[in-house]
């Protein structure tokens, strides 16, 4: 996440990083299927949480997927595909 989104556009104070969002999606290797984790922390503002302000949270979104809320990656579908039309394979 860029330092820009950390710091709070209501006091211009840092922000904290609360959490983490871990998403996982099913890839692809020759001869081997595994999970590649994207992990994306959450950022808040103290300052405007002390305040009584509204929360000011922020996280980094995630990358364009081919599915969309699927959880297979770019290289299982390309392996599935070449697998299935071009090698003839069911």
């Amino acid at each position: 996440m860029p330092e820009a989104d950390k710091q709070c556009p209501c006091c211009g104070s840092a922000k904290i990083c609360i959490g983490r969002d871990t998403t996982e999606r099913h890839d692809y290797q020759p001869a081997k299927i595994f999970i590649r984790p994207m992990v994306r922390p959450t950022y808040i503002c103290r300052a405007c949480e002390q305040q009584g302000e509204d929360i000011q949270a922020s996280q980094a979104p995630l990358p364009p997927e081919p599915i969309p809320r699927g959880i297979a990656a770019p290289g299982l579908l390309a392996h599935v595909i070449v697998s299935k039309y071009w090698d003839h394979l069911p």
